[in-house]
């Protein structure tokens, strides 16, 4: 059964890094068609480059014998990938797709990204585009495939803000539709100048997933497991900064909170991605308890201090 994955987040924050770090790791065993929409597919080939460890200056300078290797490189160590510029009048969406579901049982697509890719669709609105491009997204879904599709999201959905929202998802630009048409919602955050990325799950269909922190390597262009205990100063300061905004909340509020409810507490200052993750950093610091809710949910609480013991 496929499924179908996006990931949003501010622009810059590593969206299409990882969309390109996973279909380098998927097409060294399954068959994995990386279209762009975003970005010219010769770019898109630099930052392939990267991954599988070439320079980046280098690729940038166009040297036939550097480019030579990285095809070779391709061949050897992600041999099932195939890259497609959906800006080449040859590349229609829905034709790609359809060739590709055809061609292959099962595998994988990667597509940077939803909105890019709804530009070249033509609709009578942009909203109607967004929903075609998703649709044939479902469809790669619905034929066995593993989707993974970058998307904008309206900027208050990765910063903080006042305005009541009821998940992240919720805010992808110009279409509500996509709030149903996926099965997992990742949501990104980066810190201005960070190296470090929060990466939350907003909804996930296939079950519980806590949220965790990838290293982005600026100058190789690649994504690592970051160590909790290595956090870079600018960093630290907006782990500190969500973590205060989050118990502050809790606190004034001297009640449980789900984290929907947190997330929309006016004032709070901090995004949806970094609430979740200040949530997952002070229940294991046993900072706050957190309790069964209703309808699935979790309630979030200050930990009651222990009273003394009396002889």
């Amino acid at each position: 059964m496929g499924r179908l994955v996006t990931v949003g987040g501010a622009p810059g924050g590593g969206k299409t890094g990882l969309a390109i770090h996973c279909a380098v790791r998927w097409g060294a065993s399954f068959p994995t068609l990386l279209m762009t929409a975003d970005e010219p597919a010769d770019h898109v080939l630099v930052r392939i480059g990267q991954c599988l460890g070439f320079d980046r200056d280098t690729l940038d300078a166009r040297n036939p014998a550097s480019l030579e290797a990285l095809a070779n490189a391709m061949r050897e160590r992600a041999p099932q990938l195939v890259v497609l510029d959906l800006a080449d009048d040859e590349n229609d969406l829905a034709t790609t797709i359809d060739r590709w579901t055809d061609e292959h049982d099962t595998g994988t697509v990667v597509l940077d990204s939803i909105h890019a890719a709804a530009l070249l669709v033509p609709s009578d609105s942009r909203r109607n585009a967004v929903d075609e491009v998703v649709g044939q997204l479902r469809a790669a879904r619905d034929a066995g495939h593993a989707v993974l599709a970058v998307q904008e999201l309206a900027r208050e959905a990765y910063q903080g803000g006042s305005r009541p929202r009821r998940a992240t998802i919720a805010s992808g630009k110009e279409s509500g539709g996509l709030e149903y048409g996926v099965d997992v919602q990742i949501t990104l955050a980066r810190g201005r100048g960070s190296d470090r990325i929060a990466v939350a799950f907003d909804k996930n269909r296939l079950g519980k997933c806590e949220a965790f922190d990838l290293r982005f390597d600026e100058a190789a262009g690649t994504l690592h497991d970051a160590d909790p205990g290595d956090v870079d100063a600018s960093q630290s300061a907006d782990v500190a900064r969500a973590d205060a905004a989050v118990l502050a909340v809790l606190r004034e509020a001297d009640a449980p909170m789900t984290t929907t409810a947190i997330r929309e507490t006016s004032g709070i200052g901090v995004s949806a991605a970094a609430v979740t993750s200040a949530l997952t950093r002070l229940a294991a610091a046993a900072a706050i308890v957190a309790t069964p809710g209703p309808r699935r949910s979790v309630l979030y609480a200050i930990r009651p201090k222990k009273r003394g013991n009396s002889e």
